[in-house]
């Protein structure tokens, strides 16, 4: 709970005092003794550049749960064959997951997003999370290329104990973890600073 005192003009003054419970923003304006109550939903505080960010961390949700799903075909030329139903019962969840994700992600922008902005909003350079957007795909090309020459060194010409579909599982893995992974990273930090 917090009172702040505005100045409303050179001789009347504003309290205002601010309660936040259960997600709801509670406004109490104390002015020369009229007591009116505010009740507002915190969702409708939100702006339409709030709403292209949680659809940029809802897509980055999504593209995470892929890499995993990359990773759990990887590994299925890991272990022995009496854990693979343990594989397919993940693969299957993490699936689920993803296209829940994906269908959060498409009714958001529908549903938040304002069709008349909708463009300048999701590809606008002036974006904070599309810069964010750019960091991290660069981040992940550097980490992809520094592991695709690492498996290069580590594999010999002519023999590979594995099939050429485990390294691409792994390469897809890796691309998209690390690139969603830095979004979150860096849309954190910069949210932590702000």
């Amino acid at each position: 709970m917090s009172i702040e005192y505005r100045k409303r003009s050179s001789a009347k003054r504003l309290i205002f005092l601010k309660i936040d419970t259960l997600g709801f923003h509670f406004e109490n304006f104390l002015y020369h003794c009229d007591y009116v109550i505010k009740f507002e939903a915190m969702s409708s505080k939100k702006s339409s550049a709030d709403h292209v960010d949680i659809h940029r961390k809802i897509l980055f949700a999504a593209m995470l749960v892929l890499s995993f799903i990359f990773a759990l075909k990887s590994a299925s030329y890991l272990i022995e064959e009496q854990y693979y139903n343990y594989l397919k019962i993940g693969g299957y969840t993490l699936a689920t997951l993803l296209f829940m994700l994906v269908g959060l992600a498409i009714f958001w922008k529908f549903r938040f997003i304002p069709g008349k902005n909708i463009s300048y909003l999701m590809n606008s350079t002036d974006n904070f999370v599309n810069s964010v957007m750019n960091r991290a795909s660069t981040i992940s090309w550097i980490l992809t290329f520094i592991a695709l020459v690492f498996i290069m060194t580590r594999t010999e010409r002519d023999f590979s104990p594995f099939p050429t579909e485990f390294y691409l599982n792994i390469t897809a893995f890796f691309m998209l973890a690390s690139f969603s992974a830095s979004f979150f990273i860096l849309f954190s930090n910069w949210q932590r600073n702000v």
